[in-house]
């Protein structure tokens, strides 16, 4: 009987060991897998973005009228996808500062890609996909931010349509921007 309570005692001992050893590699190559994923992520959403920035940039320079639809992979896990046009007086004339901010959840938490565009960028969009604002004072000037709708930023593919346009500001001047909108084909 003794012998049986000793090999049940070795044989607990040797499964716990076993547990103690490959417990805290198993979650190490879990938690390496998990970050490297959301790395990946985070380097789709910013090829995203930039894909729509260089598509826009390369279309402005063909001028006003011109029209695009550039099909892309939506990433998942985006949050938000605003257009920020800040006005900034200047002697003579008013100076405008364009970014694409794209909000996306990593490991629960909130960031921020920031992307400023070579060119002037907004949206037009009138099928309230998105929804704009107005500030008088955003950190210290006006600013306009149109957000893209959240049922508009599900993963998957979609088209955007880009075209250069002649925008108003909500002051009255005139600017030469490329718009972009997300379309339903």
């Amino acid at each position: 009987m003794g012998l049986r309570a000793q090999s049940a005692i070795e044989f607990s001992l040797l499964l716990a060991l076993l547990l103690l050893i490959f417990l805290p590699i198993f979650y190490f190559f879990i938690s390496q897998g998990m970050e490297s994923r959301m790395n990946i992520l985070e380097s789709q959403i910013e090829h995203f973005g930039r894909k729509l920035l260089d598509e826009s940039r390369e279309l402005y320079y063909l001028g006003i009228f011109n029209k695009e639809i550039l099909s892309m992979n939506m990433p998942e896990n985006i949050l938000n996808m605003t257009f920020i046009t800040i006005q900034k007086p200047a002697d003579d004339k008013n100076t405008y500062e364009y970014y694409l901010k794209i909000d996306f959840l990593k490991k629960d938490e909130v960031n921020s890609i920031i992307l400023s565009p070579e060119v002037p960028l907004t949206t037009l969009d009138s099928s309230n996909m998105y929804t704009c604002a107005f500030e008088e004072d955003y950190q210290g000037y006006a600013a306009m931010e149109c957000k893209l709708d959240s049922t508009s930023l599900a993963p998957g593919h979609k088209d955007f349509k880009l075209e250069v346009v002649n925008w108003q500001w909500p002051e009255g001047e005139n600017i030469i921007a490329v718009s972009v909108q997300r379309v339903e084909i």
